[in-house]
């Protein structure tokens, strides 16, 4: 009895330990979110005003308010905002308010001071619940680089070994590329640190890097999968290499091309169009189906646009490769007779699923002719409904109890009355859906202006990934002159510089309305008096190439450092660009435009919440990476200035 109450009473006195550290904890995290709150309070700003003065967006402040996001001292999120409030404060002569309010003693510089303020406690709470290696914190570029160096292996080692361009290993160390954490390419780099560490006998050096958690390495694969574990722990790292992904198949992805496909007549068989039943079995059936539905539409000649819409698994499509490559050459024939597709997407997914499924659409969707809308689950978890309808020509149409679709009915019709009937389903479908991608290309300029003017008016921090200096900071004088260095046409110039006032005005809106952030990346001395770099023409959407020599260079970046002089807008220094061919502009709670700058140039427009607040973390992870890490303006500014001389 005595055994068990002294057993008892030391668990008790865990459980009084335990729920005392946690108390701790959570009273050291109340503290930073309490210490931001009185800061906002004194000064009486908005999440807005503060993210006007920092950078940073208004919703990655009202998480750290809250207490749903807490960002590390070391990191460049801490200290944007510890200088955001600075400047507020100095700009609206409250500084001394909030140094008596905060118990300043005035023997730091005010960014300091509110740096130490915010900070205490909390990095002892963060170094209290972790035992980690010294670089467990660290970006992934960061680990990177510090084991290629330990192990003395170079990108064009590694890049062979992983069968990769050596490029990537470049845009991987510089943090502007980062490997999905469940990729098959990370664990394949690990085995090969593996086995360089044990060929050089430097176990040790690499346990120790990895942290006192890790496995030691005479265990192989224990030790490669904490490798791999040490890798991933950065927080934003899983999103950041979903964007990669999608972001490297847009960019490889050729223009609209026809693949090899089968010839139609193997396909379309008189016996399948004029078939007489209106029902069909099965997988088989909705095979037979699609074909008969897709074939009469590609051989139709009256304009029709198409509607579809599905919530059943698609394993249909997918399962079977002599299916899809007869569904290709039917969708490519349809799209060839220049046939609109409107696409309803069933989302209810995590952001992964929601890329690879736009990725299957995406050689489609630079046709132009594809528009997507979504719309999330309905609350019926008992049906799954398929609709596609070719109005005034055929449609089907299927209700399934779930998972019995393989085995189900899909029905058939091609009557005038049968399709008006179906057509009106589906157009109330499309009322009640979202645009989830808009695909601009030449053709239509006027919609993509629209777009960005409606982007420029919207209140937020525009964050700009252009692959050159931006065509809004360029000025019209030096523009027109350039042009006609090219030889262009009288009414070419003055189309692109009616598109240069629009672009000019929209940026004045943008700094009016919130502030801009460009991450760019200025080109070397060598690419520049090379004659290399090139004027960005993509948002005019023209095919013009025109490179700029030294002068009219020099002449871009005054006016670019007379534009800095405005707070609201700032450059981000890329040591190199992530993508070839692709410029982004996104504001977080309104939209994302991403262009395909190589010719035919294509922008693809989104605005579901979840890819705006995907694009512009992303963003803002690389410029967090980035090896050219300058911290105020004036450095910045001597920095472009040797472009000046």
């Amino acid at each position: 009895m005595t055994l068990f109450m002294s057993l008892t009473n030391r668990v008790s006195c865990r459980k009084i330990q335990m729920w005392y550290v946690i108390i701790k904890l959570e009273v050291m995290i109340i503290n930073f979110t309490e210490k931001c709150n009185v800061i906002f309070k004194v000064l009486n700003c908005s999440n807005a005003d503060i993210a006007r003065s920092c950078g940073i967006d208004p919703s990655l402040i009202s998480r750290f308010r809250t207490g749903s996001r807490q960002p590390s001292v070391k990191s460049l999120q801490f200290n944007l905002l510890c200088k955001g409030i600075v400047n507020y404060a100095q700009l609206n002569g409250l500084l001394n308010k909030l140094q008596q309010e905060c118990e300043m003693k005035g023997l730091k510089n005010p960014e300091e001071e509110i740096n130490d303020y915010l900070a205490e406690n909390k990095e002892n709470h963060q170094s209290s619940i972790k035992n980690k290696s010294p670089l467990t914190d660290r970006l992934f570029s960061e680990k990177l680089n510090v084991i290629m160096n330990k192990l003395n292996i170079s990108n064009i080692r590694l890049a062979r070994v992983l069968n990769i361009d050596s490029s990537l290993i470049s845009r991987f160390r510089n943090g502007l590329r980062t490997p999905l954490k469940n990729k098959p390419m990370l664990e394949s780099m690990c085995l090969y640190f593996y086995k360089i560490a044990r060929q050089n006998e430097l176990d040790q050096e690499l346990y120790d890097l990895i942290g006192s958690n890790a496995t030691k390495f005479e265990n192989k694969d224990e030790s490669i999968k904490n490798l791999v574990k040490w890798f991933s722990d950065e927080d934003d790292q899983y999103n950041a290499g979903i964007m990669d992904r999608f972001l490297e198949k847009l960019d490889n992805l050729s223009v609209f091309k026809i693949p090899d496909l089968p010839p139609l007549s193997s396909i379309i068989k008189p016996d399948t169009l004029q078939a007489q039943s209106n029902e069909y079995l099965g997988i088989d059936g909705i095979r037979q189906a699609v074909i008969r539905f897709l074939g009469t539409v590609a051989i139709s000649q009256n304009p029709v646009i198409i509607k579809l819409y599905s919530e059943q698994s698609l394993h249909w499509l997918s399962d079977n490769p002599a299916f899809i490559q007869k569904w290709t050459a039917l969708m490519y024939a349809v799209l060839l007779n220049k046939t609109p597709i409107k696409i309803i997407h069933n989302i209810n997914r995590n952001l992964d699923e929601m890329l690879i499924g736009i990725e299957k659409w995406l050689p489609l969707y630079m046709s132009g002719l594809v528009e997507g809308f979504y719309r999330r689950s309905h609350s019926d978890p008992w049906f799954s409904h398929t609709l596609f309808v070719a109005p005034d020509t055929a449609a089907i149409f299927a209700t399934h109890a779930i998972g019995t679709e393989d085995k189900g009915v899909y029905h058939y019709f091609d009557t005038p009355e049968q399709t008006a009937y179906y057509d009106k389903q589906m157009n109330n479908l499309l009322e009640h859906a979202k645009p989830l991608i808009r695909v601009f290309k030449k053709n239509r300029i006027n919609d993509y202006l629209f777009f960005t003017g409606e982007l420029s008016k919207a209140p937020g921090t525009l964050k700009g990934l252009p692959t050159f200096l931006s065509f809004s900071t360029i000025p019209s004088d030096l523009l027109e002159r350039m042009l006609k260095r090219s030889n262009a046409e009288k009414d070419e110039i003055n189309n692109l510089l009616a598109i240069h006032s629009g672009c000019v005005k929209q940026l004045d809106r943008e700094l009016k309305n919130g502030t801009v952030t460009e991450y760019i990346v200025f080109p070397s001395d060598e690419e520049l008096f090379a004659g290399k770099v090139a004027l960005n023409l993509s948002n005019a959407f023209s095919e013009r190439t025109v490179f700029y020599t030294p002068d009219e260079y020099s002449e871009h970046i005054k006016h670019l450092i007379d534009l800095l002089e405005n707070d609201y807008y700032n450059i981000i220094l890329l040591p190199e660009s992530p993508y070839t061919n692709i410029q982004i502009a996104v504001k977080e709670d309104f939209g994302v435009m991403v262009q395909k700058t190589d010719n035919p140039i294509t922008a693809l427009w989104f605005n579901h919440p979840l890819l705006c607040k995907a694009f512009s973390e992303y963003i803002y992870a690389i410029g967090h990476k980035n090896k050219l890490s300058i911290t105020s303006k004036q450095e910045l500014i001597k920095y472009l200035g040797k472009y000046t001389r």
